[in-house]
Formats: structure tokens, sequence, C-alpha cells
């Protein structure tokens, strides 16, 4: 169960951290 949070936690920390380098060219909406 801990090894299953561990990889969840691990995608969505990489992609709260590709979203912003995707949306900063786009417009500039950097709220999150």
């Amino acid at each position: 169960m801990r090894l299953i949070a561990g990889l969840i936690l691990l995608i969505v920390t990489m992609l709260i951290e590709c979203v912003p380098r995707i949306d900063l060219p786009s417009g500039s909406s950097g709220e999150f």
C-alpha cells in the first residue's frame, strides 16, 4: 500500500512540475 502511494505521489509531483512549463508559454495563468 505504501509503495503504491509513493508511486502516485511521484507521478503527481512530475505532473505538477510538467504542467506549469507547458502552461507558461501558452498563457500567463500560473496560479497553481
